[in-house]
């Protein structure tokens, strides 16, 4: 049985986490910078509160790690080209109209522990914000003039808006495994295979290297996402998302439903009664993480997050050793264990 996530452990992990990926956007400086300096140029506007809007988006970048893929995957392949900028910029702003959208429909009021959109300003104002930076995206993917990158960008934006649809379904949260699968593929995973895939497309490349780095997006993504579901039981306001934020908005997790399938008739009935008073009763939050150990729901979410970075390192052995593909393996080892 794995332990629970501690603070400090947390504390450590966002700490590397952060060095790492510093490490490997200076080794990147020159395209790092192109990438950010395109965004900021795509982002340009006549329109005030446009520009107050994407200020205020573009002050609180994240991790960043979507365009940081593309460019690492365009890099393993042959060299990261002006395309391959390109292709980083449309898909941040697709990611990025993704979370101002999920923050209307959330009712969220804080993104990476800052106010959202839709809290500084409106929920239309958010809407219409998100639905700009979309069209912006097709702008720039239209502009790289590259079929197969379009067809793979477009594809992605569908499955992401299939995704979140899905995620409206009222009676989303005590769905079947197979449901919750196919619910973060098309969130998450899609979207880490669609910038893996259009990386491939951006430069050089061999048909084996871009199937082989399209699997290894979806495999990313898979163990992204659970890893995500796991802090959802965390205790650090570092992470930026409060404790069991997500089953309070009755969004199902991995190890919520594996201890639900797991546990007796009755139990169910009591998982269920302490899921729905989450917000109200204040010993819910401990009662629900017993159950969970008692049927070892975190250490069920830790074997598929293996299973998951093992086929995605299977997926980078065709290509020759290389730096990119070094930091590739350490961004997966990171996402799928959470260990320092």
């Amino acid at each position: 049985m794995y332990p629970p996530l501690e603070a400090l452990f947390l504390k450590n992990w966002i700490y590397n986490m952060e060095i790492l990926l510093k490490n490997i956007k200076y080794a990147l400086r020159s395209d790092w910078e192109a990438y950010h300096l395109a965004l900021d140029k795509t982002l340009e506007s006549n329109n005030e509160i446009v520009r107050e809007v994407s200020a205020q988006i573009l002050s609180k970048r994240g991790k960043e790690m979507r365009p940081l893929l593309v460019l690492l995957g365009a890099n393993m392949c042959d060299s990261i080209t002006e395309k391959t900028i390109q292709t980083a910029v449309a898909f941040e702003l697709l990611h990025m109209s993704s979370l101002i959208h999920d923050d209307v429909v959330d009712n969220a009021d804080k993104r990476h522990n800052q106010p959202s959109v839709r809290a500084l300003w409106n929920n239309k104002l958010a809407v219409l914000v998100g639905d700009y930076f979309v069209a912006k995206s097709i702008q720039v993917v239209s502009n790289i003039r590259n079929k197969k990158i379009s067809d793979t960008f477009i594809h992605t934006a569908q499955q992401l808006a299939d995704g979140e649809i899905l995620e409206m379904h009222p009676d989303k949260m005590w769905i079947s495994e197979e449901e919750y699968f196919n619910i973060i593929n098309l969130k998450t995973a899609q979207l880490f295979s669609g910038c893996c895939q259009s990386a491939a497309f951006s430069t050089k490349n061999t048909n084996s290297q871009m199937v082989a780095l399209r699997k290894f997006g979806y495999h990313f993504g898979i163990c992204f996402q659970l890893c995500d579901d796991l802090l959802d039981f965390s205790d650090n306001e570092q992470l930026g998302k409060p404790t069991m934020i997500d089953l309070k908005d009755n969004k199902p997790t991995l190890a919520i439903l594996k201890t639900y399938e797991r546990a007796t008739a009755t139990e169910k009935q009591e998982i269920k009664h302490l899921v729905e008073n989450l917000s109200q009763d204040k010993t819910a939050e401990q009662e629900i993480k017993s159950f969970i150990a008692r049927y070892d729901g975190i250490g069920y979410v830790h074997q598929c997050m293996q299973k998951h970075q093992a086929s995605a390192l299977e997926c980078l052995n065709g290509f020759e050793d290389c730096q990119a593909k070094e930091y590739l393996k350490q961004i997966l080892s990171f996402s799928a264990h959470r260990n320092v």
